[in-house]
């Protein structure tokens, strides 16, 4: 099994939400059938389930994962029953054959977001930093003067939108990463498929695909 990531959108403009686009290819080159559930999976792992997962690597610099960020007077549901999971979501694959999964998501540059006040609230006001930021800048400070944001999950309509409305709790479920600045980064995406809480796959899956390269402005 391999696993292959095309970025189909354009380069990221500095100063504006920006759509993304991302294929993502599955190919069974092994020698049996295989059932996964990628397109059903969730981006950021939930419940156990089969799930989409992601960071973004900076040369010299501590990996910045992908997470979900749920709402902290709730935090995460409890999980399933889901020992059905495959039998309802999954799909064969055959030997040699490929499943094609377009994963959607959203740059916010800083000059999209809300002042640092509210941008603080969205994040979840976290104790420890989601994310590495610049020399200096401290989360519970709320100091976000070059703070990107990818969301995975959301186009920028419907983000911007309610980013508008002043909806604090507008990234509440979302796959998100926090960027501390403009540069170049790796964002690299994988699959994973393990038995948990009842979901229990043929054989365990983990696929990573080939690092895609993201340059921040």
């Amino acid at each position: 099994m391999r696993l292959v990531a095309t970025l189909l959108s354009s380069a990221l403009v500095a100063g504006r939400a920006q759509d993304l686009t991302i294929e993502m290819t599955m190919i069974n080159d092994d020698p049996r059938p295989v059932v996964v559930c990628t397109k059903d999976a969730p981006f950021a792992p939930l419940y156990g389930l089969p799930s989409w997962r992601g960071q973004l690597a900076r040369a010299g610099a501590t990996p910045i994962g992908i997470h979900r960020l749920f709402d902290p007077r709730y935090g995460a549901p409890s999980p399933p029953y889901v020992p059905g999971y495959l039998k309802e979501h999954g799909a064969r694959m055959k030997p040699g054959a490929s499943v094609v999964v377009r994963l959607v998501g959203c740059w916010l540059p800083r000059a999209a977001l809300p002042d640092d006040a509210r941008l603080r609230r969205l994040l979840n006001r976290p104790i420890d930093p989601p994310a590495p930021l610049p020399p200096g800048v401290r989360w519970d400070k709320g100091d976000f003067t070059r703070t990107s944001i990818l969301v995975i999950g959301s186009d920028c309509s419907a983000l911007t939108k309610a980013l508008a409305r002043a909806s604090d709790d507008v990234l509440y479920g979302s796959a998100i990463a926090t960027l501390p600045g403009p540069g170049s980064y790796e964002l690299i995406l994988g699959y994973d498929e393990e038995a948990a809480f009842g979901f229990v796959p043929a054989q365990p899956i983990h696929l990573t695909a080939p690092p895609l390269r993201l340059d921040v402005p």
